[in-house]
């Protein structure tokens, strides 16, 4: 029988000698099998490249999804000098063909990017002017996707003092003619600095904290970060503070304390110049420590101000953590900040 080298046996050998012959399907039926195969992972192959493009030139910090704004978005195509660099023709940054973006926004101050490039493992931004420490301590530079915080980069001087960033032992390494995602990202505005008083910052990554007794009172500084171009008024209110996995032992009240003024006003003379906001502990019978937040944020711009004057669109406001602290209680009815 032609067929009988494809067959499989049912049951066990030894002990079961029947057959189940399996013939081979006719020829059109075998090619139209093999083209539906090849066709399959032709199309699966195609759909793992595209995913892979789209993943590699579509990449998008993953910050963007949790707050901050992008201030820089940009394509660079490496040129011969590692990069692009301003001061070697055929390479500059200020080319939109090397860098399609080079100038961004930050603090009411247009910086542009005069030299980015790495090199022996080492990663050079270079600015066309003094970076600041605002900026510094803001400023997330990001290679397709992967950050690089500007605090954590040593700064020197070449044209202008501290105008370059460099990080080391970075691992980014590029080719001449390469694509490379570029993005710099600062927090959401929210025009407002909290500083000074009886304030707790000494954790940068978290919210100052404050700390003020049943009955007593604290106090913490507001100002502007930039000089606005109209009037503008400062909300100071009283917010929740949601921790999870306190417990029974977290006591979250905004009635623990008042802020006052309500508001503050700044103008284009006193905005570096801190105001005073007091937190006033209530005092009650729980026997309990209490939290709540005090949330300062713009509230409004005068009229007359610049159309892009970003006092008009606040994109953040800023909290404090306050705990109002009871005397009968001894740490162990409460969740600490």
């Amino acid at each position: 029988m032609g067929t009988a080298s494809r067959f499989r046996v049912s049951g066990v050998a030894g002990y079961d000698s029947r057959m189940t012959v399996t013939p081979p399907p006719p020829p059109n039926v075998r090619s139209s099998l093999g083209l539906r195969r090849i066709s399959g992972f032709l199309l699966l192959a195609v759909a793992l490249v595209a995913l892979a493009v789209f993943s590699v030139h579509e990449s998008r910090p993953a910050s963007a999804e949790h707050g901050g704004v992008t201030i820089l978005s940009a394509d660079l195509t490496v040129s011969i000098l590692n990069g692009c660099n301003n001061v070697s023709e055929g390479g500059e940054c200020s080319s939109t063909s090397v860098l399609t973006d080079d100038d961004f926004t930050h603090g009411g101050v247009t910086y542009e990017i005069t030299v980015l490039a790495a090199a022996s493992n080492q990663l050079l931004l270079r600015l066309n002017k003094t970076i600041p420490a605002n900026l510094k301590s803001d400023l997330t530079l990001y290679i397709d996707a992967i950050p690089f915080a500007a605090a954590d980069a040593v700064s020197s001087t070449r044209a202008n003092t501290n105008d370059t960033l460099t990080w080391s032992n970075t691992g980014v390494s590029w080719s001449v003619g390469q694509k490379v995602d570029v993005w710099l990202r600062a927090p959401a505005f929210a025009g407002v600095e909290l500083f000074g008083g009886d304030l707790d910052a000494s954790d940068s990554h978290s919210a100052p904290t404050l700390v003020v007794a049943e009955g007593g009172s604290a106090t913490f500084q507001v100002k502007l970060t930039q000089a606005p171009t109209a009037n503008v008024t400062v909300s100071v209110a009283r917010g929740q503070i949601r921790c999870a996995g306190c417990g029974g032992n977290w006591h979250d009240d905004v009635n623990a304390g008042t802020v006052s003024p309500a508001s503050l006003t700044f103008t284009a003379s006193n905005w570096s110049s801190g105001q005073t906001v007091t937190v006033t502990g209530v005092a009650d019978d729980d026997g309990v420590h209490e939290h709540f937040q005090a949330l300062v944020r713009v509230s409004s711009v005068a009229s007359g101000a610049d159309s892009d004057d970003p006092f008009r669109s606040p994109k953040a406001s800023l909290g404090v953590y306050v705990t109002v602290t009871d005397g009968a209680d001894d740490g162990s009815q409460h969740g600490g900040l």
